[in-house]
């Protein structure tokens, strides 16, 4: 735009210079009017001619400047596209995971159940060490950095069979020969077989075979891990068994019997003794199995790290679980811990 002051000095010297006479009187107003019109039509000829002039705008400028305008804005999501957004999370939804343990039995409180004054018992507790492979399927929900889910897993287990118990029944050896009868009567005809010393151990072996259990997870996410907390609860199957040793007794297998007169009572009283065996066999082993359910709860943390659809996990877990009696074993209560290793993928 010109200058305002350049274009009134341009309009004073247009004025001197216009042929006009110089009076010493006024102009009339008529004049006056003609020469400030001549001077505003000179004023506007001069901007004219320093501004640039106007494209002509096209008929459909203003459509197309506008649909310029649409394509070109920001686009921003709906609230339920920026809560899904927010709400994505690489530990959602289902999975399933592939795990090797190995459990380490640290203490075991027992209570042997069939007293017998002719036992010489020893109850050494349960230890159910034991390496263990199995597979676990679940679920996670993440609330901004809060995980919560629900995870089912199946195991089974090996190298970890341990004795439980070895208890020792015996008698006194009998010695030959002894009376059977005496004083009179009829003497019998032969006598039942008999043991001629009773040595019988036993000993009950438990092992774990499988189990599974059902827990509940919680945790914080950060980035591509997850630092979580389980409590869960289960069941063990787990397998008894009892080995009787009889190798250590002897029988006496059709008794050989011997009647003489009575060293006493009425003279023609008769006696009559075992003198001596038929046979002699010793005891042989046998072994009996039981498979009974130890329920357990457990409880644990672990960490994930997340890479794409795969992850991997480290965990440690503790178990108590409850090994009921058997008709020849004790019941325990076994405190193991277990530590964990797995690899699993989400779908």
């Amino acid at each position: 735009m010109v200058n305002k002051s350049l274009v009134f000095g341009l309009g004073i010297a247009l004025s001197v210079s216009a042929p006009v006479s110089v009076q010493a009187s006024s102009r009339s107003p008529a004049e006056m009017e003609a020469l400030i019109e001549a001077l505003q039509a000179r004023v506007a000829a001069l901007e004219g001619q320093s501004k640039p002039a106007r494209p002509a705008r096209s008929p459909v400028a203003g459509p197309a400047r506008q649909a310029k305008f649409i394509a070109e804005a920001p686009i921003r999501p709906s609230a339920s596209q920026s809560y899904a957004s927010s709400a994505a999370s690489p530990f959602d939804g289902p999975y399933a995971a592939v795990f090797g343990s190995r459990s380490f039995a640290l203490e075991s409180k027992s209570k042997f159940i069939n007293y017998d004054p002719f036992f010489a018992a020893t109850t050494d507790p349960i230890f159910l060490t034991s390496s263990n492979v199995g597979g676990a399927v679940g679920y996670n929900r993440t609330f901004d950095n809060v995980l919560i889910g629900v995870e089912a897993r199946m195991k089974g287990s090996f190298g970890q069979t341990t004795q439980t118990a070895t208890n020792q029944f015996y008698n006194f050896p009998v010695s030959l020969p002894f009376l059977i009868t005496c004083c009179g009567g009829v003497p019998p005809a032969s006598y039942p077989d008999f043991n001629l010393s009773s040595v019988t151990s036993t000993r009950s072996i438990t092992s774990r075979l499988y189990g599974g259990d059902l827990a509940f997870r919680a945790g914080f996410v950060w980035d591509n891990w997850l630092l979580y907390g389980r409590f869960g609860v289960g069941a063990d199957s787990i397998q008894t068994t009892r080995i009787t040793d009889n190798t250590g007794t002897v029988v006496c297998s059709n008794p050989i019997l011997e009647t003489g007169p009575a060293a006493f009572g009425s003279p023609g009283n008769q006696a009559t003794s075992v003198v001596g065996c038929g046979a002699r066999t010793a005891g042989q082993v046998t072994s009996k199995t039981i498979n009974k359910l130890a329920p357990y709860a457990t409880i644990g943390t672990g960490i994930e790290y997340s890479f794409g659809a795969y992850f991997v996990r480290a965990e440690g877990n503790i178990a108590v679980t409850y090994i009921p009696s058997t008709a020849f074993s004790f019941r325990s209560t076994q405190l193991t811990p277990e530590v964990l290793t797995a690899v699993g993928y989400r779908f």
